[in-house]
């Protein structure tokens, strides 16, 4: 049956209009048929497509902590003077940048599709030929970061070691609490002495040796002393001076870890409970009768003599 010719040239334009919109979707130019001349064996139209189409995501970089450590030595300058806190300057807080996502997408084309303009047509030609676009993620990279622990050994910058008192074996209790386990603080109330008060490791005094063997507060210079012809009293510190021009200096030495001193003879060393200066360290040729005790004076290292 023919149409007639009215239909015709009123399906006409439809038609036309059909060819042009497919034309301008997938317009069969050198940079298309460069894309679909698969049969040449240097090409893969579909497969560089696919290609090119992939997205690579690669999630952000993890960090696996190790830990390191290292042991130092440090050189500690106590002097005979009264100790001041060194303070340093703040550093400035790092910055830490944190690590991202990538998303990679290719943008080079295969040398064969250089009648491509660019990276739109070719991306039009893929296109019609069927390529879609997809996305890979790959495994997230990671890196190593080492933390080191560094382990301290203190050295004495003077020639002679310096340690602190512990108190043991005393069997004291100073308002409910053992003195035992506690350390020798300086204690002021009846001239420079030593005193047993329940003080921690944090406030204890720091004493030493010097070369003729007298017992010396680091942080004035002061050395041990007893007045001649007392069979018991409290160990006092004077200066170097005085204590030997006036007074009798204790000799002390430090054997098996723990701390004794004479005057010439023998002495003990000893705590009295309840006389008028407390807990305080006494020096005596005998142990006086209860409450007082001849407890262990542990001599416990601030610094090594290197």
């Amino acid at each position: 049956m023919r149409l007639p010719s009215v239909a015709v040239l009123c399906l006409a334009p439809i038609a036309a209009a059909a060819a042009t919109t497919t034309l301008s979707v997938c317009n069969r130019d050198d940079c298309l048929r460069a894309v679909v001349a698969s049969s040449f064996p240097t090409r893969s139209g579909a497969a560089d497509c696919s290609s090119f189409f992939k997205d690579t995501i690669t999630p952000a970089t993890v960090t696996i902590t190790k830990s390191s450590v290292a042991t130092t030595t440090s050189t500690l300058t106590v002097a005979s003077v009264a100790l001041k806190e060194k303070r340093d300057a703040v550093p400035e807080p790092a910055i830490d940048i944190e690590p991202r996502q990538v998303t990679a997408t290719p943008t080079s084309i295969p040398a064969y599709a250089s009648a491509c303009s660019g990276t739109v047509r070719y991306s039009s030609a893929c296109s019609c030929i069927g390529a879609t676009h997809t996305t890979t993620t790959v495994k997230a990279p990671t890196t190593t970061t080492t933390v080191s622990k560094t382990t301290t050994i203190t050295e004495c910058a003077s020639p002679f070691p310096t340690f602190v008192l512990q108190l043991e074996n005393s069997g004291i209790i100073l308002n409910g609490i053992p003195l035992d386990g506690t350390y020798a603080q300086f204690d002021d109330g009846d001239g420079p002495i030593i005193g047993f008060n329940g003080s921690p490791r944090s406030e204890a005094i720091i004493l030493s040796l010097n070369a003729a063997g007298n017992l010396v507060m680091d942080q004035n210079g002061l050395i041990a002393y007893t007045d001649y012809g007392q069979s018991m009293e409290l160990l006092h510190f004077n200066d170097v001076a005085d204590a030997y021009a006036t007074e009798n200096p204790a000799l002390c030495s430090v054997s098996g870890g723990q701390l004794t001193c004479s005057t010439g003879a023998p002495k003990i060393l000893m705590l009295c409970p309840g006389f008028g200066a407390t807990n305080d360290l006494f020096i005596g040729v005998s142990l006086e009768p209860a409450p007082c005790v001849s407890p262990t004076f542990k001599v416990v290292p601030v610094c090594v003599v290197p």
